[in-house]
């Protein structure tokens, strides 16, 4: 049960008014100490926000690029389907090296890229400015909307007798290591942020929207007119909710421009297609791929490899009734990836990548079965950490803005739940 809160009433005691009307206070130094306190007497004297008014333009996507092909998109489709959509030969916009998804978006005026899209979740953040063009908008846009104070939890109220509950007090947490931000956060929730305000701004999904005058009226009349943060900043400065520059001008991404990517509000998943789990072996010196879950050509699941899959084995028999095997066999599912150099002729230790090895002297058992593997011949070496991770294909569904019902087969990496190895033995004696 949360605390209740705690509040200060006067209660009246006679029936005339004006002792109540009044307002007395018994200790005023004590007002005067904490308006000292926060710095009140050196404020400027000026009117509070009223409203603020809000002009810009605005650009719808027109096209996705997924392998150097770019074709048209219907703002009433989700992003998700066709992004991640497979054809015959697999997914145009999945980067196999880095088992992610890349690809591009454009308005008229606007190109933007994704690079490191896993396939969960997508969103404005995953997108990077990449080039910007002088066109005209689609359409212009005007608000006079009324702001709202921001408020976090902890930041004090702006009456005096007012109690906080004490499990809310930012400036009493223990901070065990002390840095810059732990005490960056009390002071803005403490004194600056009654000085920032929230404008609710509507704004159509799969559009860009580039702010073009931003102008604050206060309780007086007067108009100041606002610019972007970060361009008072300068250009080494960072900000949040700004889409980064890839390869525009520094100068484009300055918080002008607003993405509102026209994702599904809700992906459902179906059954999964495939499985596959990259795992590292320091012992090996290997990466594996262990194909967990496949589909054969005729339809059939197949879970944890070939049920008769197993490890032989095969030497000079030591006695009768024993053998001598030099090492097993990698079981059928398991498909190892061995480190090479990016540059051999060089002959200096520089950047390695993964590559993917034959475990089998069969060339059709060692094949791989799964989509996922068979794209994925070269891995870039820092996308598997040590504690591995997991690709699936599975089956989606989302509905677009219009009702329409869309299926398609995606692709999400996220990590791998604890797996053993292949559980590999040499040099050893068996009986048969």
């Amino acid at each position: 049960m949360p605390e209740p809160s705690q509040q200060l009433y006067g209660v009246n005691t006679t029936v005339n008014i004006a002792d109540n009307l009044m307002a007395r206070v018994k200790d005023p130094l004590w007002f005067l100490a904490m308006q000292w306190r926060t710095g009140e007497f050196e404020a400027e004297n000026g009117g509070r926000v009223a409203h603020i008014q809000i002009s810009g333009s605005e650009h719808d996507l027109v096209s996705v690029t997924r392998g150097g092909t770019s074709q048209p998109i219907d703002l009433d489709h989700p992003l998700e389907a066709v992004v991640e959509s497979e054809d015959d030969l697999g997914s145009p916009a999945w980067r196999s090296a880095a088992l992610e998804y890349s690809f591009g978006a454009a308005t008229k005026g606007h190109d933007l890229v994704a690079s490191e899209y896993t396939g969960s979740h997508l969103d404005w953040y995953h997108f990077d400015l990449d080039g910007v063009r002088d066109v005209t908008a689609d359409r212009t846009v005007t608000a006079d909307v009324l702001p709202a104070k921001a408020r976090i939890q902890g930041t004090p109220h702006t009456r005096w007798w007012r109690f906080e509950q004490s499990r809310d007090a930012l400036g009493g947490t223990a901070d065990p290591e002390p840095n810059v931000l732990s005490t960056l956060l009390p002071e803005f929730s403490m004194i600056d942020a009654d000085n920032w305000f929230v404008v609710p701004l509507r704004q159509r999904a799969g559009t860009i929207r580039e702010l073009t005058a931003v102008t604050v009226v206060d309780s007086f009349g007067i108009k100041t007119s606002l610019g972007p943060a970060i361009e008072s900043w300068g250009p080494t400065a960072w900000g949040t909710f700004v889409l980064d520059a890839e390869r525009a001008a520094p100068n484009s991404a300055d918080g002008r421009l607003h993405f509102v990517p026209n994702i599904a509000l809700e992906v459902l998943h179906n059954d999964e297609v495939e499985e596959v789990r990259f795992l590292r072996d320091e012992e090996s010196n290997v990466v594996w791929a262990y194909e967990r879950l496949v589909h054969t050509p005729e339809g059939e699941r197949i879970y944890h490899g070939d049920a008769g899959a197993g490890r032989g084995g095969g030497g000079n028999g030591a006695a009768v009734g024993e053998r001598f095997v030099l090492a097993d066999d990698v079981p059928v599912g398991w498909i190892p990836y061995v480190a090479r150099q990016l540059q051999p002729s060089s002959g200096a230790d520089g950047e390695i990548y993964l590559r993917r090895a034959r475990a089998q002297e069969d060339p059709v058992a060692a094949r791989p079965r799964s989509r996922v593997v068979g794209e994925s011949w070269r891995l870039d070496e820092h996308e598997i950490p040590r504690t591995g991770i997991r690709v699936r294909r599975i089956r989606r569904f989302a509905r677009g803005s219009d009702g329409s019902e869309l299926f398609w087969i995606g692709r999400q990496k996220d990590a791998a739940l604890r797996t053993a190895g292949p559980m590999l033995r040499s040099d050893y004696l068996t009986e048969d």
